[in-house]
């Protein structure tokens, strides 16, 4: 019946169900000899085309047919496969925009599994990574239909491009990558997992990263559901992907529906806004006061002449005039006419102060380094290696460079007018050079918690004082010990040095309109 009104000739092979015993030409029909067997099947159509009553009919019994010319031949699937009435070419389509090995998975895991007439039930489609193109292997309806299903799959995604001013691009991207697509994993630096990988490349002014990519919310790459008894594998694709450029400024979103790309559109408007910053003025003060107090005995020998004594003629083995901080060993006195001493007593007192004075603008809540340090010789090394033409020294110096003050403070601006400071200043002086060349350091710090402190005010940070006390003494052995007299025979010298380090920071508000003075 559908032969006739098709007006197309059939043959029916013997494998098919139903099929008559008696070979003949019944309307059209050629019905090659078999079982019959219960393979009827009732129609009662209304509306219905004869291809697709025909395609009705295929789909129920399990059937697959191959056209040529006007004649079909119909027949089981595993008959058709084993007579190989189904024609296999081989056919290319190009893939422009996704992974061909993507487009390729989906075609064999969803499209040709099925159950359906004229199409191929097995996994007939390859890739091409080279060229980006997807190989069909089986019939001309193959090739048909996968063109159909490619022709909505590889569609040309969403590019859009958005300047940002005054924002980190990172951080607006990962605000993005939250809010529009639920992508949690994503970070203002970096992100993790399949669904959220960061990668970073550079050229010239830009220096892309990936913040985050995935499929949409709600979703996974990859997925399968199951629909009748039939499981079906998503499209494994990235549906969007968040680019950060901080070199250019820009963020680029790749896929994402039109709302989408509105959405985060209005959240760069949003968060795009310039910080304010604060201008610091830091006074740092060291107040010193320093004395000593030095008192010298010096002993002088003179000849029958009236002159010093000639240790060349051999009158003595002292230098002249003696003093006890350099007395060393006895000495033996020849013709001595006159013995005179003199005491000598120094007092000193210093004062003054260091003051430093830097000024900078800081962005609100980043943190901020004021160096003000120098190097020295840390350290000096000395090594001697024994070698053929003799011993080899070779003496190393290392050379220290955190001597001097720091300041590392971190500003919070308030809508308010007030200004929320984090201090650590450090302040480091060489204490002591050892024998060996070790430099030893005084090391003052201070770090404060968060303290409030009203636009143009002014904080101040006191008491980091440091006392430092020597005292000195040397003396003629057995003289120096008589009682009251030997006070005669001793040199002392005492030193003080007292220091306190004061910071000064007063923070000003910069509004748009303010104009900072040179430094």
């Amino acid at each position: 019946m559908l032969a006739d009104k098709a007006g197309k000739n059939i043959i029916i092979d013997a494998s098919v169900a139903g099929a008559t015993a008696t070979a003949g030409t019944t309307a059209g029909a050629t019905v090659a000899s078999g079982t019959d067997s219960e393979g009827e099947v009732s129609l009662d159509l209304v509306n219905v085309t004869v291809n697709k009553a025909f395609e009705y009919i295929m789909t129920i019994k399990q059937l697959s047919y191959w056209q040529d010319g006007n004649t079909l031949i119909v027949a089981t699937s595993e008959k058709a496969s084993e007579l190989g009435l189904n024609k296999t070419e081989i056919k290319p389509i190009k893939i422009k925009y996704v992974d061909s090995q993507k487009i390729a998975d989906f075609l064999n895991n969803n499209i040709f599994s099925l159950n359906k007439p004229d199409i191929s039930k097995a996994a007939i489609v390859t890739s091409n990574p080279t060229t980006n193109e997807v190989y069909i292997f089986g019939k001309n309806s193959d090739y048909e239909l996968a063109k159909k299903v490619i022709a909505h799959l590889d569609t040309k995604p969403q590019v859009n491009t958005f300047s940002v001013n005054y924002a980190e691009p990172a951080s607006l991207a990962s605000k993005i990558c939250m809010t529009v697509f639920q992508n949690t994993t994503a970070s203002a630096g970096s992100s993790s997992s399949s669904s959220s990988s960061s990668s970073g490349s550079s050229s010239g002014g830009s220096q892309m990263t990936t913040v985050c990519s995935g499929t949409a919310a709600g979703g996974s790459s990859g997925s399968s559901s199951s629909s009748g008894g039939q499981t079906l594998s998503a499209f494994s694709s990235s549906s969007y992907m968040v680019l950060a450029d901080p070199g250019l400024n820009q963020i680029t979103l790749f896929g994402g529906t039109q709302e989408q790309v509105n959405l985060a559109q209005e959240i760069i408007k949003n968060f795009d806004k310039k910080e304010p910053q604060v201008y610091l003025e830091i006074s740092i003060i060291e107040l010193s006061e320093d004395g000593s107090k030095e008192l010298q005995n010096i002993l002088t020998l003179t000849n029958t002449l009236g002159q010093a004594i000639d240790s060349a003629a051999g009158e003595t083995t002292l230098s002249y005039p003696i003093n006890f901080n350099k007395f060393a060993g006895s000495f033996n006195l020849k013709n001595p006419n006159k013995i005179t001493g003199a005491i000598t007593s120094i007092i000193t007192n210093n004062k003054g102060r260091v003051l430093a004075n830097p000024r900078i603008i800081a962005s609100n809540n980043t943190e901020s380094t004021i160096d003000i340090k120098s190097d020295y010789v840390k350290k000096v090394t000395t090594t001697t290696v024994a070698t053929a033409t003799g011993p080899v020294t070779t003496t190393t110096t290392e050379v220290g460079s955190d001597e001097g003050i720091t300041v590392i403070v971190t500003p919070k601006i308030s809508p308010n007018g007030y200004v929320s400071l984090e201090l650590e200043p450090t302040y480091k002086t060489i204490k002591n050079i050892t024998s060996d060349g070790t430099t030893l350091l005084n090391n003052r710090t201070f770090k404060s918690g968060k303290i409030m402190v009203k636009d143009g005010e002014t904080i101040v940070i006191a008491g980091l004082v440091q006392d430092n006390e020597t005292n000195t003494q040397a003396k003629m052995p057995i003289l120096a010990d008589i009682p009251i007299l030997g006070t005669l025979f001793k040199d002392q010298l005492t030193k003080s040095k007292r220091s306190e380090l004061i910071f000064m920071v007063t923070p000003r508000i910069v509004k748009d309109d303010d104009k900072v003075e040179s430094i």
